[in-house]
């Protein structure tokens, strides 16, 4: 018997055919795929870099990208050289990498969505590096662009500068296979965290998503628990934290512990610095990880700057 697949679907759209095998349209590739338990992720990205030096002007410009190393997906079109375009509704690993060259007295970057809403600014000097990385949701369409301003007019972007954007999993919804599906949480914090000599669990009071393709209905952070981010299924997580401590405080321990008894990783900091730290690690079912911070005279405190991601990259 035929398959009727509807005409003109959108991305995400599900089709059950009359022996009630289910279907989802995947406008990355164009074509319709069975969602099944073993269906694999099939790689959704881009990388773009410059083939000469950009000269960077007082006005903030996006970059032009020429040099395509792969394209996945169809992210990106000579026609719009700044754009780096989702194809799909669904989480999105960004990634870029500036070079500045010797000349300037400063330069500014902000990464965009949609050429107006700004998702990260730096700021960085002649000879160094501005780095971002980030997972954001993106809806189909949705674009990133890098731009980038010099304080008088005279600085450069150099060959090695890059920029990354590669699809984490679709959005979750019915009928998507949790292979493709996003799983993942990203907390933080909307006023400064106090600490004290004590050790104390981070208490997170707000997220910037928090989803889970394997257990619709179940999430990661739950406002009952705040400190704590819980997996539901067991797999390998990738576990991504920024710090950024505050003008006051003596030195400062910061734990990250795995339900609350065992540390995977621990380090010092002083008052007003920041650090990031990145792993992978084997969870099972309803591990919890909580951040533990303390400082030795009890005055500081963690900034709003601090986040903490968990994204489940596979079983």
């Amino acid at each position: 018997m035929p398959l009727n697949f509807p005409t003109s679907p959108s991305d995400g759209d599900i089709y059950t055919d009359d022996n009630s095998v289910v279907w989802q349209y995947s406008s990355t590739k164009t074509v319709w795929n069975v969602v099944t338990g073993t269906t694999l992720k099939v790689f959704s990205g881009t990388k773009l870099g410059v083939t000469a030096n950009v000269a960077v002007t007082t006005t903030s410009t996006a970059v032009s990208w020429d040099v395509e190393s792969y394209d996945q997906g169809g992210y990106f079109s000579s026609g719009n050289a700044t754009r780096i375009t989702a194809p799909g509704s669904g989480f999105y690993l960004v990634t870029t990498t500036l070079f500045a060259g010797s000349q300037g007295s400063g330069y500014s970057v902000a990464v965009k969505k949609n050429g107006t809403t700004n998702i990260a600014t730096s700021i960085f000097n002649a000879n160094q590096t501005a780095t971002y990385e980030e997972v954001i949701e993106l809806a189909k369409d949705d674009y990133i662009e890098v731009y980038v301003s010099e304080i008088d007019g005279t600085g450069t972007l150099l060959t090695s500068s890059f920029i990354e954007v590669t699809q984490m999993g679709l959005t979750v919804g019915t009928g998507i296979s949790s292979y493709s599906a996003f799983s993942g949480a990203k907390v933080y914090l909307t006023a400064p965290f106090s600490t004290s000599s004590t050790p104390t669990a981070t208490a997170w009071n707000a997220t910037e998503y928090d989803t889970n393709a394997n257990a619709l209905g179940l999430t990661y952070w739950s406002i009952g628990t705040p400190a704590r981010l819980t997996v539901k299924v067991s797999g390998y997580y990738n576990v991504d934290i920024f710090l950024r401590t505050g003008t006051a405080g003596g030195t400062y321990t910061v734990t990250l512990k795995k339900n609350g008894s065992t540390d995977l990783v621990s380090s010092t900091m002083s008052a007003n610095e920041s650090a990031s730290y990145e792993q992978t690690y084997y969870l099972t079912a309803d591990d919890y990880l909580e951040l533990f911070a303390s400082d030795t005279d009890s005055t500081g405190s963690l900034t709003t700057a601090t986040h903490f991601e968990i994204i489940r990259m596979g079983y």
